[in-house]
């Protein structure tokens, strides 16, 4: 894998360094890049998926929807549907996209849209809901029309941006020095009991510039529910000695299977891309499976993740076990309320809102 990534380490440099022209032409004003009237935070990062930005994109929106009128846009990735269109409680994920679609289903009373272009996309939210204060913007780091009041990069504890290439080299969308637009990193996937020192050494290779704040996260699972009836869950600790069919088409399952293999629970792992697209030959397998292992053990379920879930809910037949794994971002060493602080001074130093 080391030397195909050699071979095709100059084409990575091609690809990154056409990103890099592209990225000076809306900068010098060659193309047009827009800046929204009410304040806009852009979630994003510098590689192809697996960071985790929809559970911190859920954090964000779970701290300020209660006190503050604001909207999500995302570009739908991985949808039929094309242009601009606002997300339901309900839609179809290959109408919507399933991670707006899973942001959706979770904060019911929070305006969620997908929209490709993002500027065009943000006109229409105001229009639509004129109230709205902030925009969070899931994955446009990389959308040069766009020019926002906030970055908010993700990197990986397990795969920093510093150790990667531009793709197809690596999994970089643009050089390694992109992060420098970032005002904030995360550092997601981290382990639960990072230490100081752990820290230290990280940030020496970070190396953030002055102007940027960098946060640790990491995942904490709750209990597991059934799909068709939520209010039925099994407590983490009763998952020991139980057979589990995962079912995952995300990039990086490892860390939610760790945890499951923690609980002591036995793993059928039936891994999928991300945004897999899942069709009726894969809903056959994935029954095959189950029944062939519960055939051996009646305790047998099936368990996905909450984004999986949007696209396998409405082929899994209701009389079967599905179960959703939902997963919540904490932050290590009690950096939360700084986090929270600067997610709002945003809003705050923005014309135009109230109190600003």
């Amino acid at each position: 894998m080391k030397y195909l990534r050699l071979l095709l380490l100059p084409l990575g440099i091609l690809y990154a360094s056409v990103v890099e022209i592209i990225k000076y032409l809306y900068k010098a004003g060659w193309l047009k890049s827009k800046r929204s009237e009410k304040a806009v935070i852009v979630l994003g990062n510098l590689s192809v998926g697996g960071t985790g930005k929809t559970p911190h994109a859920e954090y964000i929106i779970n701290y300020l929807w209660k006190f503050h009128k604001i909207a999500l846009l995302s570009r739908g990735y991985g949808r039929k549907s094309k242009g601009f269109r606002a997300v339901l409680t309900g839609d179809n994920a290959e109408e919507t996209g399933d991670e707006p679609l899973q942001i959706a289903n979770k904060f019911p009373d929070v305006p969620v849209f997908v929209s490709e272009k993002r500027p065009e996309g943000i006109e229409k939210i105001l229009k639509a809901k004129p109230e709205t204060q902030l925009l969070i913007l899931d994955d446009a780091m990389q959308h040069w029309p766009l020019r926002a009041d906030s970055y908010i990069m993700l990197t990986t504890w397990q795969q920093p941006f510093f150790n990667d290439f531009p793709l197809p080299a690596g999994n970089l969308r643009e050089f390694r020095k992109g992060y420098k637009r970032a005002d904030i990193i995360i550092v997601s996937k981290c382990p639960k009991d990072i230490s100081e020192q752990q820290k230290d050494d990280f940030l020496r290779d970070l190396n953030p510039l002055p102007k940027q704040k960098v946060f640790f996260s990491y995942f904490e699972y709750s209990n597991p529910y059934l799909f068709e009836k939520p209010d039925q869950s099994i407590a983490l600790e009763q998952l020991d000695s139980r057979q589990i069919l995962l079912v995952t088409g995300i990039a990086n399952p490892q860390v939610m299977e760790a945890e499951l293999i923690a609980q002591g629970a036995y793993l059928h792992k039936m891994r999928y891309s991300d945004h897999h697209r899942f069709k009726a030959q894969d809903i056959e397998h994935i029954l095959k499976k189950w029944k062939e292992i519960s055939a051996k053990s009646e305790n047998c379920i099936i368990m996905t993740t909450e984004k999986d879930a949007t696209r396998l809910s409405k082929l899994i037949p209701a009389d079967i076990p599905l179960y959703i794994l939902p997963v919540n971002v904490e932050f290590a060493f009690g950096k939360a309320p700084e986090l929270q602080r600067a997610l709002v001074e945003v809003m705050y130093k923005k014309k135009g809102y109230p109190g600003s």
